[in-house]
């Protein structure tokens, strides 16, 4: 049975945003009381009914309730329902090309589109996504704060246990699990993830200033767009939302940083990563870098598996691209039959108020006893 929820969480303390803000989500078979799957959507094509349809079919299959959400900035992709807005700067570009072309009339992007369908030419524009909520660029530490309040939402309205908490996710949906395994050490069970990131991606937070987009689209066929979600961000020195040091690293898994995960009780949580040699998109080295790390640190329970080509059995693995083109539900089968075949000890740390994270710069903190985690950053004094 699907229930939807509207629950409170964190606004964004970056920013200096006081109060809460509101989101939801959607769940299953809350009557299963001993575990809680949680489907965490990446950017595009598993949003939505592929989701809602995951955690149905897992919650009766697996006898847990099963949970997936709208974190913040989701539906940041045409597919998934953004809006794309071409830059104003276009226009005139657009104009240009229409009348070097020989066209006549209004210069449309449609009316040079078909101009240049007798060409060998194609033309690329750059512009906005406007995510289905009008949000802007985040990248994880918002949208992880979001899960972490739906699991306790969750948890206290349903009467769950949280000793048995899984999260699953593909591309930036593994990265968001991993990361709330660091925001808060000792809360999740398991993670199974899909081709995640181990560091902040700059192209999703700065990427149009530094011209590289996170996401082209080709609108039609000789005209492609480049597009990135509004940023509040920059690169440039000296400003209150100045995009490094700190604000990057939190959003990483450094060595330093998974340290101080491992000292706040993160280390028994058993992570299931899958990753492509080739993978273009989030980069290898680094994913065996983060799991490497973790093993040297005393995480208990990391099995990283670098898929090649002898692996590619189109069943499971169906290519070497980014995902594999893995079936998710799949992929839960195979990660929780790890998860069984292993067993790991784990209880839920209840004990644990807040955690803190030192960066270079900076110091977040992270309130874990409200009914609503919410987080602060202040400055890392230079001189202590």
């Amino acid at each position: 049975m699907e229930q939807h929820v509207v629950f409170d969480t964190c606004a964004d303390f970056e920013f200096g945003l006081n109060g809460v803000r509101q989101t939801d989500y959607f769940i299953y078979n809350a009557d299963y009381k001993d575990g809680l799957v949680v489907y965490i959507p990446g950017f595009g094509g598993d949003l939505g009914e592929y989701a809602k349809a995951f955690c149905e079919k897992t919650a009766k299959q697996y006898q847990m309730a099963a949970l997936t959400l709208n974190y913040f900035c989701i539906g940041s992709r045409p597919s998934a329902g953004a809006k794309v807005e071409v830059h104003n700067t276009e226009k005139a570009k657009v104009e240009q090309a229409f009348i070097q072309m020989g066209g006549t009339g209004e210069a449309s992007i449609e009316a040079l589109n078909a101009l240049l369908m007798n060409s060998n030419n194609h033309i690329k524009l750059t512009g906005d996504l406007v995510p289905t909520k009008n949000e802007y660029q985040n990248f994880g530490l918002l949208a992880a704060l979001d899960i972490i309040n739906a699991i306790k939402d969750a948890a206290q309205r349903f009467n769950l246990s949280l000793d048995n908490v899984i999260l699953v996710g593909s591309s930036y949906g593994g990265y968001l699990a991993n990361l709330v395994t660091k925001l808060y050490p000792g809360l999740i069970k398991a993670v199974f993830d899909n081709s995640s990131w181990a560091q902040t991606n700059l192209a999703y937070v700065v990427g149009q200033e530094m011209g590289v987009p996170e996401f082209s689209y080709q609108v039609y066929p000789k005209v492609i767009l480049d597009l990135n979600v509004r940023s509040p961000w920059t690169l440039t020195q000296g400003l209150p939302n100045t995009f490094g040091g700190g604000r990057k690293e939190i959003r990483g898994f450094s060595r330093s940083q998974l340290q101080s995960m491992v000292e706040q009780g993160g280390q028994d949580t058993f992570y299931v990563f899958y990753h492509a040699a080739t993978d273009t998109i989030a980069p290898t080295q680094e994913k065996i870098d983060m799991a490497n790390n973790m093993a040297e640190l005393g995480f208990k329970h990391v099995l990283m598996n670098v898929v090649d080509e002898s692996d590619v059995d189109g069943h499971f693995i169906k290519n070497l691209g980014h995902g594999m083109g893995m079936s998710m539900r799949k992929f839960f089968e195979v990660g929780y039959g790890f998860l069984q075949e292993i067993n790991p000890d784990f209880k839920f740390n209840d004990q644990l108020k807040q955690a803190v994270f030192e960066t270079s710069d900076l110091i977040y903190q992270f309130d874990l006893s409200a009914d609503v985690v919410t987080g602060q950053v202040t400055t890392k004094n230079k001189f202590s």
